[in-house]
């Protein structure tokens, strides 16, 4: 089962976010840290279908049983589910779909670690329109740890031009933050599909391709300077080269039936799957990549909702094709996530202080009664803690009001003078 996480208002023309859905799927672990694997690429080419064998991987936990499982003969008949992919012209995905089934790893340092898997619809094609491409593509790829990027046939300059905004984006926070040691984004696979432009496959000649593709993009200033916008604003950029599954897609009856599948197909999915599944930045084992914030924070789920509820502000603003409002906003999570981290930290020191002044102060003896106080001690100290951090959202939300109001004031007040010093 899928929910919507991005989806068309048919009948006000719009893209709408459902972040209660969202909120629902995650609150059991909300405290617990998060990594999201998503995927974006042109119409009708086997998204839905790759990330359905991300789905398998993660079902099978771990790199050993996958391989198990593709190899095992008795499985030649087994099939793939999750998210809806079908033979047929027209786009299955609307908006950016969510896999309703959390998957959970245990992280080697970070202990428990959410996975969720994310699918979107078509981007630039020729029937799709630009600026919600960009929009679909921009919120897969932000709310991403591992994004794959599908391409058809072959990589051409035009696949590195769309990342573009990211690119001014990541360079953005690279400059504005100099003396921080960041990478913006994370994980981007590039997956080269139905390639047969020569019998080299798998990563090793898909990451080739992207390196040409990159050094024959630089024959200009503005692409080099695109690629190198790309290069330093991902931790990790791969790709691969993969067959077409074969004849069998054809068929009404397939369902990714192994035993159906081309054997060069099969292949390339037993090595790309588990590098997708698999964060080789560290010690971790078999866990995903957890996702981060611009600054490298591990994030957790309520980390995620907020960042999801951000992008829907900014995109509800219609900027997010602006690098500038993307940076405001991330700025603005980025310090209101230290505040709250120091609310909470001075909230352990209030706590810890008062239990011992509590504990050291001279009491008679009444065993009876210290239960019932240190319960009301408690409680007093909870209800002081929830006013001040009520009046601190209040505090919050009258300064967001005020500030655009200041800023309208002073545009104005600069029109007036400009006016003025034109006479």
């Amino acid at each position: 089962m899928v929910l919507d996480l991005v989806s068309h208002n048919e009948e006000e023309g719009k893209i709408e976010f459902h972040l209660d859905a969202l909120s629902e799927l995650l609150e059991p672990h909300k405290e617990k840290l998060i990594s999201v694997i998503s995927i974006s690429g042109a119409f009708r080419t086997g998204k839905s279908f790759l990330q359905n064998w991300v789905l398998k991987y993660l079902e099978c936990g771990s790199a050993e049983s996958f391989s198990e499982f593709l190899q095992n003969e008795e499985n030649a008949e087994e099939t793939v589910s999750g998210f809806k992919s079908i033979r047929t012209r027209e786009p299955v995905t609307d908006g950016i779909d969510i896999f309703s089934e959390i998957f959970e790893f245990e992280h080697s340092v970070h202990g428990a670690v959410v996975v969720v898997v994310l699918d979107t619809q078509g981007i630039f094609s020729m029937n799709s329109d630009y600026s919600e491409s960009v929009a679909i593509f921009a919120i897969s790829l932000l709310l991403s740890s591992m994004q794959l990027y599908n391409i058809r046939g072959n990589m051409t300059r035009n696949d590195l031009e769309h990342l573009r905004l990211f690119a001014s984006f990541g360079k953005m926070i690279m400059e504005m933050n100099p003396t921080a040691e960041l990478t913006p984004f994370q994980h981007l696979a590039f997956v080269i599909r139905d390639w047969d432009l020569d019998d080299e496959l798998g990563l090793e000649a898909g990451t080739n391709i992207l390196l040409q593709t990159m050094q024959d993009c630089s024959d200009s200033e503005e692409g080099a300077e695109l690629v190198q916008s790309i290069k330093t604003s991902f931790k990790k950029l791969i790709c691969s080269t993969m067959r077409h599954p074969g004849s069998c897609l054809r068929d009404e009856d397939f369902e990714g039936q192994l035993g159906r599948m081309d054997d060069e197909f099969r292949t390339t999915l037993e090595e790309l799957i588990p590098y997708v599944c698999n964060d080789s930045t560290d010690d971790s084992g078999s866990c995903p990549v957890i996702k981060t914030d611009p600054m490298e924070n591990n994030m957790t789920c309520d980390d995620f909702i907020e960042q999801v509820n951000m992008l829907k502000e900014v995109f509800e603003s219609g900027q997010i094709e602006s690098p500038e409002s993307l940076y405001s906003a991330y700025s603005k999570v980025s310090h209101g996530k230290a505040k709250m981290d120091e609310f909470d930290d001075k909230v352990k020191c209030y706590q810890k202080e008062t239990w011992n002044i509590y504990d050291s102060a001279p009491k008679l003896e009444a065993s009876e009664m210290e239960e019932e106080l240190r319960k009301n001690l408690s409680e007093r100290m909870e209800e002081d803690i929830e006013n001040q951090r009520s009046e601190n959202l209040n505090r919050e939300a009258l300064f967001d009001k005020t500030w655009q109001a200041r800023c309208a004031c002073f545009v104005a007040t600069c029109a007036c003078c400009t006016a003025c010093a034109c006479k």
